[in-house]
Formats: structure tokens, sequence, C-alpha cells
């Protein structure tokens, strides 16, 4: 398969990922037969078949009837665990929707179980830490699909990724899942939109109010990744005993096989691999540090490469940029804010003109009391 410039870099990208993924729970697996020609800009990949197609047949298969609540939890408990393995070993995967969503039947008590796949990892930010240390991505690389993206990758500047933002566009595709529509249109984030009755009335009462979590507008009130599985185990021993739920979730947990893809060329290996090579490789003193002659000023040293950096937006910046940026809100938000501004624009003047008159009617009361006080004195 001959490639473009840019599905070329893409798809050297996603090998590099699934490298770094290896032993992951609920990723799809690749075979090791990989050939790279950067030439002739060509590559041959293999994956795993999975014959029941992505999330959008499945859906498709029910027609207008819900999904089954068994289905749409498994689904659920799949993909939390497939972006909490991603989230630890510092991959952002950015673009999850239901077509980037691969799923396959099992066999579980007797019962068939509906097991989800995370595919898709062209469009992958991988950090150097974990994200679930709180680190913030900037965006480099293109945006995503628009209805799936979270508040803050479409409208700050440069778009940011993160941990929560692959959440948001989790619970929009659970949304989906639940409701059998997509639950935005276009790029705006005005409101979080209600689970429809049909939805609150066959999944009940505690997977709804998680999947509205997920799509909050503020990356702060989104649960953590860690949180979400918690909460999920929480409601399948809820749902089910303990040790069926226990059962459940190893029979869901399928790990990919640590094939030895190799390395293509022409691009640099993951962070994730940088570290473990030069935690292998025998301690030599960074260039800044040798260069100081008195230990007292080893503070003054440059941070080790593994540290997270703060993202470009949260940076110092001088005074004048941060002025003339102006901040990319809703319409209806930058509406609201504007009449805010001209209502308090107006009681200011308002008050301003009551002190004024409350001023003149004091000047004017003493010198009245002045003359009363001269007129009634005796010589």
């Amino acid at each position: 398969m001959r490639l473009g410039p840019g599905d070329y870099e893409s798809t050297l990208r996603e090998v590099v990922a699934l490298r770094t993924l290896a032993g992951c729970r609920n990723v799809v697996q690749w075979m090791p037969d990989v050939v790279f020609d950067a030439k002739e800009k060509m590559v041959r990949l293999h994956m795993e078949y999975y014959p029941d197609g992505d999330l959008d047949s499945l859906m498709a298969s029910y027609g207008k009837n819900p999904v089954p609540k068994d289905t749409v939890t498994q689904v659920f408990c799949c993909l939390a665990m497939a972006l909490l393995d991603c989230h630890k070993r510092g991959i952002c995967h950015r673009d999850i929707k239901p077509a980037n969503v691969l799923v396959s039947r099992k066999m579980w008590n007797g019962q068939p179980v509906t097991v989800a796949y995370l595919a898709d990892f062209g469009l992958v930010d991988i950090s150097k830490a974990p994200l679930t240390t709180g680190v913030v991505l900037c965006d480099t690389k293109g945006p995503g699909t628009p209805i799936y993206m979270a508040p803050e990758s479409i409208y700050d500047d440069p778009p940011v990724f993160s941990e929560r933002s692959d959440l948001f566009s989790l619970g929009c595709t659970i949304y989906e899942l639940c409701n059998l529509n997509v639950a935005y249109t276009d790029y705006s984030r005005d409101y979080v939109p209600a689970m429809g009755w049909t939805a609150v009335k066959e999944y009940g009462g505690r997977l709804c109010p998680l999947v509205s979590k997920l799509m909050r507008l503020l990356p702060a009130h989104r649960p953590t990744t860690l949180q979400l599985v918690a909460s999920l185990e929480a409601y399948c021993i809820s749902r089910w005993e303990k040790q069926k739920a226990a059962m459940l979730w190893e029979t869901l947990a399928v790990v990919s096989q640590v094939n030895p893809l190799p390395q293509p060329t022409g691009i640099v290996p993951p962070p994730w691999e940088q570290q473990q090579q030069q935690q292998r490789q025998p301690f030599q003193l960074p260039l800044e540090l040798r260069a100081l002659q008195q230990p007292q000023n080893f503070h003054q040293a440059q941070p080790p490469p593994y540290q997270a950096q703060p993202p470009p937006y949260q940076q110092q910046q001088p005074q004048q940029q941060q002025q003339s940026r102006a901040p990319m809100l809703p319409p209806g938000l930058q509406q609201a804010m504007r009449a805010r501004q001209i209502h308090q624009q107006r009681v200011a003047a308002t008050q301003q003109i009551q002190m004024q008159s409350a001023l003149e009617q004091q000047k004017q009361q003493q010198q009245k009391q002045q003359q009363q006080f001269g007129g009634n004195r005796t010589p």
C-alpha cells in the first residue's frame, strides 16, 4: 500500500504507539510482519481480523431498538480499561469515536459477551510522563473528529489534549451507543446534552449519570480514568455478584501479545522506550552538570528530560501578547458576557449619578442650616 507523506507519517506514528502499548488491555492486535520503505513511501501492516466490525456496525444491527444494557456495560468497561493502560504509558488517543472501536463476541457463563478494542492510533500524542499525573499536551498534528472533541480541544489556542479530553470523547461515544444519535453536530459546546427518556428507562439511574459526568464542559469537573474504572467496577458489582463481576472483567480484559514490531526508520523511538534505554546505560552526568565547577551550583542545572514541562499556554507570556490574544468562546457565551458588561456599566453610571445628587442635597441642606443659624443670631 503506497501512502502520501501525511499518511506515511501517521502510519509510522501508529506503529510507534503500538510498540509502546504492547501488553495493554483491549487494544487492537497487529502482526509482527511490518515492512517499511521510506523511499517508496510504502507500508505493509497486518491486523487481527474482527468479524463483528466496529461500533457503528453494532449499533446499525439493532436498528431503532435500543442496544442491550449488558452490551453497553461491556463496551464501556473495555474502553475504560484500554484508556487506563494508554494513559499510564503516556498515550493520548485524541480520536475516540464509534468508527475507531472494534468489537468481537465471546462466551461467558453460557452467554455471549461483547468485547471492544480501541483502534486507529494515527493521531496519538506520546507524553514523556503518564497522563494520569495530569500532563497536558498541545496539538501539533491537526484536529480529530469535531463532533467528538472536548471544548478545550476546540476553543483553546493552541488546542489542548489530555486524559480528560479522551474521556470526553469516550462519553460522546457511549452517549451515541445509548441514544443511537450523536451528542453534538458541530463545534458548539454550550451545554451538556441530556440522556433521552428511553435511555434513562433502559439503562437505569447509575449508568446515565456516569456518562454525563464524562461530558462536562470543564476538564476539572470530569473524573479521571482511575475514577472511571473504579466507578464501573462498583457498578458491575452492584449489578452482578462480586465473584461474577470479577470473572466478567477477566473475560473482557484481552491483553495484546507482545509482538516484536520492527522499529521504523526515520522516526525517533517513543519517550517510554528512550527512558528504558537510558536506564540500561551506565550513568553519565549531563553536559550542563559537567560544565559546572562547584557542587553548590548543581541546583542551577536544567531539569531532567523525563519531568513533564507545562504546556505553552500555561507558561508566562508577555503582557502584550496576553492582551492581544482574545479567547475563542461560543457565540452565545460571548453575547451573554457582553450583555453582562453593559449591565454593569449602566449600574455603575446610575450609582455615580445617585452619589452626585446625594452630595448636592447635602450641600444645600448645609447652606440652609448656615442661613438659618445666621438669621437667628442676635446682635
